[in-house]
């Protein structure tokens, strides 16, 4: 089920405007709990990571596609960590397509996005991937993507 920022209902004209409103975000520029999707669903700690987490799972961890996670016939990323003593850990993060203008896009390609809760002058933060490219970039909240919630 799509959630929109505020935790109601997807729609495909709801996010246009590239403002964020000042209430929704602290100081660091991340959002407030009650403002977090992943906390408004899930409650307790969890959350969104933020900006400078996704680029620390980026720059810490070995990165490995696959077409068929666990024999799910899942695709999608593999995070192994580099740091000594976590080297036996790891996450999947799947490759889900997105939503947009009422329709499920790039579902058949690999390809991933996941938001953050980081925003840069109204744009949120985001893990994207592909066959060929891994990064944390910025993108209008118009666009449906998976959120890959994390907790302490």
């Amino acid at each position: 089920k799509g959630q929109t920022w505020d935790g109601s209902q997807w729609s495909e004209t709801g996010f246009w405007e590239n403002n964020v409103p000042s209430y929704e975000v602290d100081g660091q520029g991340n959002l407030k709990p009650e403002y977090d999707a992943a906390h408004k669903i899930l409650g307790g700690s969890w959350r969104m990571p933020t900006k400078t987490e996704i680029q620390e799972l980026i720059d810490n961890c070995v990165c490995t596609n696959t077409n068929d996670y666990n024999g799910t016939g899942v695709a999608g990323m593999i995070f192994t960590s580099k740091k000594a003593g976590y080297t036996d850990k790891s996450i999947f993060i799947p490759a889900t397509g997105y939503g947009l203008t009422s329709m499920l896009q790039e579902s058949n390609s690999f390809f991933g996005i996941n938001w953050s809760s980081s925003f840069n002058e109204g744009k949120a933060w985001t893990l994207s991937f592909d066959t060929n490219d891994l990064e944390a970039s910025e993108f209008e909240r118009i666009v449906g993507f998976t959120i890959r919630p994390v907790s302490k």
